[in-house]
């Protein structure tokens, strides 16, 4: 019989007020959405993320200035000829090295594709608390097939911050200080000059809450983890993660329950979960609790060596997040990146450029059509593996890998939000269909994909609900929503729904492009920067609003 039955009702929300009115409460479904709102709402309430476990936790940085902030930035390189080589793809990899203490990746910049021997990055690493003694190292890398090949070592220089700004001793500064570039020469392993790198550094006082996070960040206790940590393999995005594993299961119930995100490639998310921890923290800010209640659950930035690495290789800053892997035989997951406009210029240092190469890619998409776009597909089922785009473009699997990830990647932008959710819920191959006197004990593939859109469904419209109960409109581009399930193993039919229900993954991430607004900072925004972030709401409201109408339909 079809689980949970009914049609899904219709819902009213009031502007005056963040409660939600009910045309119809017999319905089954909607009474649903009000209990887990209430119950995600009060689990919010009496948890405390900082104190489980000693995870998050806010030490001060002791030995640094609370006062000056170094902001490091990288301009250009002039590198010398190299023999049988008429370009280069260059980037750089800037470390920090305490007086005292572990040396970690402060930040990567963009690799300059056919720049040759003059590459320019511009780019700005994050902020970091002055201290007499530190030192940065730049490294300088030829980028070979972006994340498909290693990267080539090219030359490395090395400075302490008061030769970078000019001064005999950083302790000394107490103002704020613009120091003018300066050249560093680049060595290579042999030590033979490969030219000259361009670096700023800029020294300024805390003014905002941003600057005060750079200051004072959440750390996760490295004692709870095992070390080092290894690389993972994951669909969709840019940003290298990392597999973590708990010592033990005292204060979460899997040694997988968490995964690591390297900082340096994801230091724009670090002030949207560290805002978001502080708000769901405040009892004063519970209207923002139905939505974090589908955010990852943030453990703070661990710095942990990476397992395969060179001797020389220094540790890393990652973000501890929640693993939606976690406890999954096969996980099976889509990656929907939510909205029409996925890019603005200007916005969180997107470029005019970039920002009209999304524009072309939101129109060619399903974003202009639906208000949303499949990014990554984990755990395919054998259905989609067997489409090969390249057929479209008269190529074959003998092509480059680069090439024919990025034909699949299109292929994927193209599909509409029907056919996700007819590849996403096709299980006719996925788990292996069973034989009679198997289906006694285990439930049947389409018994277990019922349960799954049902919840899924469910889940959608509780967010639905929950975009209307923030106070104030949010401006989250090219943010996406993970919709997941475990396509490995099939239920024991001794096992209670509530269970399979829990294993269901809806969750809202990638928010390097997204800000967190609040009822303060919006009271400040000009008329014109509120319509802009209504506008910008509406769009992620729309999009979300259509993804659960077609998971609806699919389930129906």
């Amino acid at each position: 019989s079809r689980v949970g039955g009914g049609r899904l009702g219709k819902m009213a929300v009031t502007a005056d007020a963040p409660q939600v009115k009910f045309e119809n409460p017999q319905n089954v479904e909607v009474i649903e959405v009000s209990r887990r709102l209430e119950a995600s709402s009060e689990e919010l309430r009496s948890e405390s993320l900082r104190t489980q476990a000693g995870l998050p936790a806010r030490p001060s940085i002791s030995g640094r200035s609370q006062e000056i902030l170094a902001v490091v930035r990288i301009l250009k390189a002039a590198l010398l000829g190299c023999p049988g080589k008429t370009r280069m793809d260059p980037f750089v990899v800037a470390r920090w090295f305490p007086q005292s203490g572990v040396p970690w990746d402060l930040s990567r910049t963009a690799t300059a594709w056919h720049s040759r021997m003059a590459p320019k990055w511009d780019h700005t690493c994050r902020a970091q608390p002055l201290a007499e003694g530190d030192s940065i190292q730049f490294d300088i890398f030829e980028d070979h097939c972006g994340p498909l090949g290693w990267p080539e070592f090219i030359g490395q220089s090395r400075a302490t911050l008061p030769e970078l700004l000019g001064l005999d001793s950083a302790g000394l500064v107490t103002e704020a200080l613009t120091a003018g570039p300066c050249d560093l020469i680049l060595l290579d392993k042999a030590g033979e000059d490969v030219g000259t790198i361009t670096v700023q550094v800029i020294l300024t006082k805390p003014t905002s809450k941003r600057d005060s996070i750079v200051l004072n960040p959440t750390r996760a206790n490295p004692d709870l983890f095992r070390m080092p940590v290894s690389r993972l393999r994951v669909s969709g995005g840019t940003a290298p993660f990392f597999r973590l594993l708990l010592r033990s299961t005292e204060a979460r119930p899997s040694i997988e329950y968490f995964i690591g995100k390297d900082l340096s490639r994801a230091h724009d998310e670090l002030l949207f979960y560290e805002e978001s921890l502080a708000l769901l923290m405040n009892p004063g800010e519970m209207q923002f609790a139905h939505l974090g209640a589908f955010m990852f659950e943030y453990g703070g930035i661990l710095v942990a060596p990476i397992e395969g690495d060179p001797p020389e290789e220094h540790p890393k800053e990652l973000l501890v997040l929640r693993n939606l892997f976690d406890n999954a035989k096969r996980l099976r997951m889509v990656d929907l990146k939510i909205g029409q406009q996925t890019a603005q210029a200007g916005w969180q240092g997107k470029s005019r450029l970039a920002s009209l190469r999304n524009a072309i890619i939101d129109g060619l998409s399903n974003s202009h059509g639906q208000g949303f776009r499949l990014e990554g597909f984990t755990g395919r089922p054998p259905t989609l593996k067997s489409m090969d785009p390249l057929l479209d473009l008269g190529g074959t699997k003998d092509d480059s890998s680069s090439v024919v990830k990025k034909v699949l990647r299109i292929h994927l932008q193209r599909l509409s939000g029907a056919d996700v959710m007819r590849h996403f819920a096709d299980v006719h191959q996925e788990p292996e269909e069973l034989d009679p006197e198997a289906l006694e004990s285990k439930l049947s593939p389409l018994e277990y994909v019922e349960i799954v859109m049902h919840e899924i469904t469910i889940k959608l419209a509780i967010l639905a609900v929950a975009c209307r109960f923030c106070p104030v409109p949010q401006k989250w581009i090219g943010s996406s929503v993970a919709l997941g399930f475990d396509a490995g193993v099939l239920p024991l039919r001794t096992a209670t729904e509530e269970s399979i229900r829990e294993d269901v993954r809806v969750n809202i991430f990638d928010w390097g492009r997204s800000e967190l607004n609040t009822i303060d900072k919006h009271s400040q925004f000009s008329d014109a920067e509120q319509r802009d972030r209504g506008r910008f709401w509406s769009y992620y409201m729309g999009g979300i609003d259509r993804l659960g109408w077609g998971a609806a339909r699919d389930y129906y």
